[in-house]
């Protein structure tokens, strides 16, 4: 039984949305907040187990970035007005783990949240070509979600993210760079927590979309 919370800044569409997934039986409990702060008290003071952000509101990327420093195990989906390229890669970059067009039906988001409960990567069919789009066309990008990944990660990190990206081992990142095996883990840990991301591999895709954005 999952407990979710609808973070929307809009009350007549957050309650509307909450009348239609309190239906579904996976949900044990559905939670509305209409900004930041009450969205971060209700994580805080109870258990929840999705969030549901629409970016409409205001700051919401800020709001996705405290929540991921709050409940780093938080998934979040979003929900985006527009198929934007720029605001889909900051979405990602931000650590969401599913996105969806505002205008999808409720079966489309039923889908996207079975799969996030999953710990599945979801999004509208519509956004899968975003993706392709981004590592094609960099000129989509706006400047500051198009900036190396330098301004989150430090020297330190940013090298050993790109011996990451090429596929070398913990061991074999030590050897390189004349440190322990623990002080890389140790680097690896603080990398996946500034990029919002969970698994190892996704460091490496997230490098590889920079290397595209620069060129």
């Amino acid at each position: 039984m999952t407990h979710l919370l609808i973070i929307a800044s809009v009350r007549l569409y957050a309650e509307g949305l909450r009348a239609c997934l309190s239906e579904d039986a996976r949900f044990s409990r559905v939670d509305v907040a209409q900004d930041c702060s009450a969205a971060l008290a209700s994580v805080s003071r109870s258990p929840v187990d999705l969030a549901l952000l629409d970016t409409q509101l205001a700051s919401s990327l800020e709001s996705l970035g405290d929540l991921r420093r709050l409940r780093p195990d938080l998934p979040v989906v979003a929900l985006a007005a527009e198929s934007d390229p720029a605001l889909v890669l900051r979405l990602t970059r931000g650590g969401v783990a599913g996105i969806l067009l505002r205008d999808a039906s409720v079966d489309d988001l039923l889908r996207v949240l079975a799969c996030v409960l999953r710990r599945e990567f979801a999004c509208s069919p519509e956004l899968s070509g975003i993706y392709a789009e981004i590592l094609r066309s960099p000129q989509h990008f706006e400047p500051q979600a198009s900036q190396a990944l330098q301004e989150l990660l430090t020297h330190r990190e940013e090298e050993i993210a790109e011996l990451i990206r090429s596929g070398f081992s913990n061991k074999e990142i030590a050897h390189r760079l004349s440190i322990s095996v623990s002080t890389v883990k140790n680097h690896v840990h603080r990398i996946l927590e500034k990029l919002g991301i969970d698994r190892r591999a996704h460091v490496g895709a997230l490098c590889a979309m920079q290397v595209v954005a620069s060129r």
